[in-house]
């Protein structure tokens, strides 16, 4: 099935994932088998160029997250928050964004969050983004994430704690935790 027949097939309604991640009053777009749609698209044109399915894994005991087959995930992005701001944060994740949008929101900063999907991605993305630029890390062990918004050239900021994004640090510290690594990278003052 095609992106835009899959989204045009959906339902909107809460999903486990978004109040598993922090956002049970939050809905999203639900297929037919159950799985939360996320649509991916054009950071120029917004034209939709796939989606990403999220659904819960039983035997795995996880979340799994796949592109539609044959789609191009390369310069994919997720905009959130406003579009026209003149300062966007890039991340991987759909959950982090919602977290960093939720704490852009919270003290009062209007910005736009593009959920890139992948370290590869946001790297590929964060030279075509205008205006002031930042990046919120994943802490991966492997290091990747960090690897990845160091190459972009922008500040950037994550997580003190290995293995977590904004997502793992709002539901460990709180929303007030994103919020002060938000701030202090804006400021030029990063402390990881």
């Amino acid at each position: 099935m095609q992106a835009a027949e899959l989204i045009r097939s959906t339902k909107p309604g809460a999903h486990d994932y978004l109040a598993r991640k922090g956002f049970p009053d939050l809905e999203g777009m639900i297929d037919s088998e159950g799985a939360l749609i996320v649509p991916m698209r054009n950071l120029e044109t917004n034209a939709l160029l796939g989606v990403q399915r999220i659904h819960w894994d039983e035997p795995e005991r996880q979340w799994v997250k796949k592109m539609l087959p044959g789609m191009r995930a390369k310069g994919a992005i997720l905009r959130l928050g406003d579009k026209t701001a003149s300062e966007t944060f890039l991340i991987e994740g759909y959950a982090t964004g919602l977290s960093v949008l939720a704490a852009l929101r919270s003290v009062g900063l209007r910005a736009s969050v593009l959920v890139c999907f992948s370290a590869n991605n946001l790297e590929f993305i964060a030279p075509q983004v205008k205006g002031r630029v930042f990046v919120f890390a994943d802490h991966d062990r492997s290091g990747v994430g960090e690897k990845a918004a160091q190459a972009t050239g922008k500040p950037y900021c994550m997580s003190p704690v290995e293995g977590e994004d904004a997502n793992d640090l709002h539901a460990r510290a709180g929303l007030m935790a994103v919020c002060q690594l938000l701030m202090n990278v804006r400021l030029g003052v990063v402390h990881v």
